[in-house]
């Protein structure tokens, strides 16, 4: 028969002892650890990680007394606690769709910019940026040749375009390249 993992002995150990302090689900792991070494080695943070890793998962759970006690996850996970739960999935499945959503928004955007052969939007603007990391610097040129550049100034200009709006960037101050 195959060992069991220390994390399904614990859950199996609150389920049969319900209503734990936090102190306790340490001395547990300890005890399973080290049955030989008193509680009194055993450091104030000891398998913090890993029972918090298991609170999140939603295996234990606190009452309003601080007491912890196993939930239906930790029921249904008890083999395979740190398994991803349907959750997590249905969340990670989630973040993972809005960030594609995000960066194809960012490729429409290029691709009309490119297809004009030059920025006129506040999207197509943020989609060329976040072609870049957030550490790279940026600075604005006063023409094409690059002849000179500055950094852009944190004030813009604003006009009104008919119903649209122009903002303007410029340099703070321009020095010869």
């Amino acid at each position: 028969m195959k060992n069991k993992s220390t994390a399904t002995k614990f859950l199996e150990y609150i389920e049969r002892n319900p209503k734990l302090r936090y102190k306790q689900m340490q001395q547990f792991f300890w005890r399973n650890k080290y049955p030989n070494k008193p509680l009194a080695d055993m450091s104030r943070g000891y398998y913090c990680t890993n029972i918090q890793a298991l609170i999140y998962k939603g295996h234990i759970a606190k009452d309003q007394n601080k007491l912890y006690s196993l939930t239906k996850s930790g029921k249904q996970y008890k083999k395979t606690p740190y398994a991803e739960t349907k959750e997590a999935k249905i969340a990670n499945e989630a973040i993972e769709d809005y960030k594609r959503r995000v960066q194809n928004f960012h490729n429409w955007h290029l691709e009309r910019a490119d297809a004009r052969g030059y920025i006129e939007t506040i999207g197509e603007l943020k989609a060329l940026l976040n072609e870049f990391e957030n550490h790279h610097k940026v600075e604005v040129a006063i023409d094409p040749e690059i002849n000179a550049v500055g950094p852009i100034a944190t004030q813009v200009c604003e006009d009104k375009d008919g119903f649209r709006r122009l903002i303007t960037l410029f340099p703070t101050h321009t020095r010869p390249v």
